[in-house]
């Protein structure tokens, strides 16, 4: 690991800790997350992002919620081959500017050789985990229900569907600070054929309303 990973990852040694409440709280987890991918991108090659990012779980701020994936307050990181991390990329660029919000916003895509770090944020998500649909879905406000469907919609609107959420309620979470539906992974992106749409309305009306 470089020289800049280490000052980077001494400071989150330096600053993180018994963090205070409120303001003071968010100022400093976005500060830790900024320092996080500072120390990503100033890492020399995959090897150093592996002994960073276990370095980081085994002091607390950052946490594995997967095989490859890691969380910091509002940020998921996913250390992924090459291959799986640029089409989800790219799904996500294409998707911000819908402001869809099952999807997760694009944060960076930090390349080294054959793997990438993607990184995404889901907004207000604080820390906590995200719930599997099935099991939360009696947090769901009417209107939660709807703005997802809404999303649904546009989606479609634009003529592209998201393969993995027409595979039963395992796409979908719910963000449990919001109470808000979310797809964390969009690395299945496709555009929508032929009349195909109003079945996908159809099935997707099913999950999201649980017909």
């Amino acid at each position: 690991m470089d020289i800049n990973s280490v000052n980077n990852y001494n400071k989150i040694n330096k600053d993180n800790g018994n963090l205070a409440h409120g303001k003071k709280e968010e100022q400093k987890v976005s500060e830790t997350n900024e320092i996080l991918l500072a120390s990503l991108k100033d890492a020399e090659n995959h090897n150093d992002i592996e002994s960073f990012l276990a370095s980081a779980v085994n002091n607390h701020h950052i946490r594995q919620i997967g095989t490859l994936l890691y969380q910091s307050d509002d940020y998921i990181y996913a250390d992924l081959l090459k291959f799986y991390a640029e089409p989800q990329a790219k799904s996500l660029k294409r998707l911000s500017e819908k402001k869809l919000g099952i999807v997760p916003k694009f944060v960076d895509l930090i390349e080294k050789g054959n793997y990438s770090v993607l990184v995404t944020q889901i907004e207000g998500l604080n820390g906590k985990d995200l719930i599997p649909f099935s099991k939360g879905y009696n947090l769901l406000s009417e209107e939660a229900k709807k703005s997802a469907y809404q999303d649904v919609q546009k989606l479609l609107a634009i003529g592209l569907i998201n393969q993995d959420m027409l595979r039963g309620t395992n796409a979908f979470y719910i963000n449990p600070e919001t109470k808000e539906v979310v797809v964390p992974f969009w690395d299945k992106l496709r555009p929508i054929n032929g009349n195909e749409a109003p079945e996908i309305l159809n099935t997707l009306y099913k999950t999201i309303f649980n017909k």
